[in-house]
């Protein structure tokens, strides 16, 4: 039975962060097959460059001095500019990061427990994080006035990329810089208004 190299060849590529060189390309698929002769491998990339310049296909294989990739075709760059610029509005500000990493290291804090620690109202920062999901009500403390207490949701592990809340770092293994808990002004998108607590 002939080895499939097509779907091989695209998937190895499909999985690389940067491009492959052809000797890359042979290491890894002579690895399981030595048989296969390096021409053949070639030849393959050759008939998949031929292959994806196709208009059915959105992606192209491009070949550079760093070697073989997947790149979108330029005709398609207005929308994977639209896609970007969706992301990016999706990004949370330093004071929504600073207010969830609160609530997740300290559930069923409240709203009080939150602006003792960082200084400044937090109501915004709790209502878009109420928004993008991932903090929700937990209930309400046995105190005076019963305040409301927010826990982090399975979309906060989501965003993160983590399993279960036990995945994140101890606090006593954490040593936090300035501006550690957020990005640069610039990734920050429109400044919050937010006032000190009195």
């Amino acid at each position: 039975m002939s080895l499939a190299l097509k779907p091989i060849i695209q998937s190895v590529l499909f999985s690389s962060p940067n491009p492959l060189k052809e000797e890359e390309l042979y290491g890894v698929i002579k690895k399981e097959h030595p048989e296969i002769e390096e021409a053949s491998i070639l030849e393959a990339l050759k008939e998949l460059q031929y292959e994806f310049q196709s208009d059915k296909y959105g992606i192209e294989m491009q070949q550079t001095g760093s070697g073989y990739s997947f790149v979108s075709k330029p005709a398609y760059y207005p929308y994977i500019v639209n896609y970007i610029e969706t992301i990016q509005k999706r990004r949370l500000s330093k004071s929504a990061l600073e207010t969830l990493s609160i609530i997740a290291f300290q559930p069923d804090c409240t709203k009080l427990d939150i602006e003792t620690i960082r200084g400044v109202a937090s109501d915004y920062a709790i209502d878009r994080l109420l928004e993008r999901e991932l903090i929700e009500i937990s209930g309400r403390r046995d105190t005076p006035g019963h305040p409301t207490t927010y826990k982090t949701t399975e979309k906060f592990l989501d965003y993160f990329g983590i399993h279960s809340i036990e995945d994140l770092p101890k606090l006593t293994d954490i040593q936090l810089q300035e501006n550690e808990l957020g990005q640069s002004n610039e990734d920050l998108g429109p400044a919050e208004e937010e006032s000190p607590i009195a």
